[in-house]
């Protein structure tokens, strides 16, 4: 397997992690991987009447306290932008927002971590030694932008 395929497989990985943390805190999951002109967001929840915008970060190595910390202001922005292009896009039936949120997850699961053929989501993420660390409010709106 590729160098690129490996990050890819990682990524994924650590996004099916996510979602099903979030999905066990109770938000609701609006849109997985949306893809729009500006880029993609990797999960849009929702919180009540807030929607989060949910950049994951994922990572094997633990050369950073917190993995979420991986995330540049150019990533940022895009996503920020991306945000906007989707609230501007979103259906009208889905529920109304109020506010919108940017949170970043940060993954961290080790060089030599294996699922053993199971569903990632179905993995406790303490008996696979896997760090999940939520950073709520990571960034501003895509208006400060």
């Amino acid at each position: 397997m590729s160098k690129q395929n490996t990050r890819a497989a990682l990524g994924s990985l650590g996004e099916r992690l996510a979602q099903a943390y979030l999905e066990a805190e109770g938000y609701h999951i609006e849109s997985i991987n949306w893809q729009g002109q500006r880029g993609e967001i990797d999960l849009i929840v929702r919180q009540a009447d807030i929607l989060v915008i949910v950049e994951v970060r994922t990572t094997s190595t633990s050369w950073l306290d917190r993995p979420a910390e991986a995330t540049p202001i150019s990533k940022q922005r895009q996503v920020a932008r991306c945000a906007d292009e989707y609230v501007s896009k979103r259906a009208s039936h889905l529920p109304k927002i109020l506010d919108i949120r940017f949170d970043v997850i940060g993954v961290l699961i080790p060089k030599h971590t294996t699922t053993n053929g199971q569903d990632p989501t179905m993995i406790s993420i303490s008996e696979a030694n896997i760090h999940l660390d939520h950073v709520d409010n990571a960034y501003s709106s895509p208006w400060a932008f």
